[in-house]
């Protein structure tokens, strides 16, 4: 079925919105009850249905709030600029235009008036810490970048999400995998939800050229994904066998056509794409480091075979600027027709390079480690926003609301927005494409390990031990004093936090 609602999101969506929340009459002393709910067990399916369509019969579960048109100030990075929209009108951009009426909307509903802050992230955290230390009530929302408020969050500078009115993480519109992760001891500080447009920009995927893959007789991508057969041999397979020496000089070098692009940066991912983590917490706050294994060992093997021993396989840290980010070696080369296959983010797909790609291509998630392993996983690059609740906020259940409505909002509206984009339903993408990029986004999971590295632990190890061939035994037995210190320290501040 053609998807002919998407070009309507902007004006018939929010007016759904508008319609289906009634005009709010309840006094600004109003407060929302406490919140007791737990964190799930299992992971929620954050699909809403069958089709985007479903996703606006989703409804939330948020009271008439009248907040009197107070202000409502949030804080995030100036990278991430879909998070919040800081302009005060429209601008002609369909992305843009749909973050600006979900505020719009929630300023209407809740009677509120936002005022949004964008800074360089390398300040942020000098703003939210004299902000929380001076103790006022500047702030009722941060978007921090995600590796850099978690240092924070060890300082007792945010609240407890569970604590907080309002909140439901069983809505679809929060992801389940990653917010069971942060949550540690029954406190979670840290809270990721559809609000955090750049969380979906930065998840990791792959792309794969289908015009190449019919010429190359690969076998339908979509198709293996969906059978469970989309594995790390089947691309080492598809990215040898396709391999061609086009400038014929008998090397592998630039100007051939390759199986697999994709940088150094990128092999971290392949620990969770394998569904291995690095530390588990047990309820007693006891760590096990799951890093140090047999498993692990293997992984770092089978990477080092694909990044320096299959032919097919280019691996360098090039990249290419654009106004607003960067292509990194994977989607450059992608969008050169250089590659069948390539490592990337989603927001890849709405840089100008592939906005102006010609071949039909597909987004699909990393590989599994093997056919057994049950599902397909990835994760968000530390780079996205992440919400945070300050100490210093005066009404914490606002926060809550103000936090509910708009990720329940961007989940309907602005998620399909990009994804309309990401995949050019202006032109000819199919709804199995939709399809493929909610598996990958729900697939995100994350160890706490991960955002809370702070480079002392093992979150980006792989890097080092396949570019640089290094012995695993030789490299835990050099680290593991220091990494065990590292995490107890973290999960210590949980289980000791008020």
């Amino acid at each position: 079925m053609k998807l002919y609602f998407l070009r309507f999101f902007s004006l018939v969506l929010t007016f759904a919105v508008l319609t289906a929340v009634a005009p709010a009459c309840a006094g600004p002393e109003e407060k929302a009850p406490e919140t007791t709910m737990t964190p799930a067990a299992e992971t929620t399916d954050n699909s809403g249905g069958d089709s985007l369509e479903a996703r606006q019969l989703i409804e939330d579960s948020l009271p008439e709030l009248d907040y009197g048109g107070s202000m409502f100030y949030t804080l995030s990075c100036d990278e991430n600029i879909y998070d919040t929209a800081i302009y005060e009108e429209e601008t002609g951009s369909a992305l843009h235009d749909t973050v600006y009426k979900r505020d719009r909307a929630v300023e209407e509903t809740l009677n509120i008036i936002f005022k949004h802050n964008q800074v360089n992230y390398a300040d942020h955290e000098t703003i939210i810490t004299n902000s929380v230390l001076a103790g006022d009530d500047e702030y009722q929302l941060y978007l921090g970048q995600a590796i850099k408020a978690c240092n924070l969050a060890l300082n007792n500078y945010f609240l407890n999400w569970y604590d907080i009115g309002y909140i439901d993480f069983e809505k679809p519109w929060y992801n389940q995998n990653t917010n069971d992760a942060l949550t540690i001891g029954g406190k979670c500080y840290l809270l990721l939800g559809s609000m955090s447009i750049s969380s979906l920009g930065y998840t990791y995927c792959m792309f794969y050229n289908k015009d190449s893959a019919t010429s190359y007789n690969i076998p339908d991508i979509y198709k293996s994904v969906n059978n469970g057969e989309w594995t790390y041999d089947k691309l080492w397979e598809y990215a040898s066998s396709v391999y061609t020496d086009l400038n014929g000089n008998g090397i592998t070098d630039k100007g051939d056509y390759f199986g697999l692009a994709t940088r150094p940066g990128d092999l971290p991912t392949y620990m969770w794409s394998f569904d291995q983590k690095i530390v588990t917490v047990a309820d007693d706050g006891s760590i096990g480091i799951t890093f140090n294994s047999a498993k692990t060992s293997d992984i770092i093997d089978k990477l080092k075979r694909l990044y320096k021993e299959n032919p097919g396989t280019s691996n360098t840290s090039d990249s290419l600027e654009y106004t607003g980010g960067f292509l990194f070696n994977g989607s450059m080369m992608f969008i050169k027709d250089e590659a069948l296959f390539a490592t990337g983010f989603i927001k890849d797909a709405i840089s100008p390079g592939f906005l102006d790609y010609e071949s039909d291509y597909g987004i699909i998630p990393y590989p599994k480690y093997d056919e057994a392993q049950k599902n397909y996983y990835t994760i968000s690059d530390g780079s996205f926003g992440i919400m945070l609740a300050p100490v210093t906020v005066s009404d914490a259940d606002m926060t809550g609301a103000v936090t509910e409505f708009c990720c329940s909002l961007a989940w309907k509206n602005v998620e399909p927005e990009y994804y309309d984009i990401a995949l050019k339903y202006r032109g000819a993408r199919d709804e199995e494409s939709v399809a493929m990029l909610d598996l990958i986004v729900n697939s995100r999971t994350i160890d706490f390990a991960y955002l809370y590295d702070n480079w002392t632990g093992y979150a980006f190890s792989l890097t080092t031990l396949v570019e640089n061939n290094t012995d695993f035994a030789s490299y835990i037995a050099s680290r593991e004093n220091a990494a065990q210190k590292h995490y107890e320290k973290v999960v210590g501040f949980y289980f000791s936090a008020e």
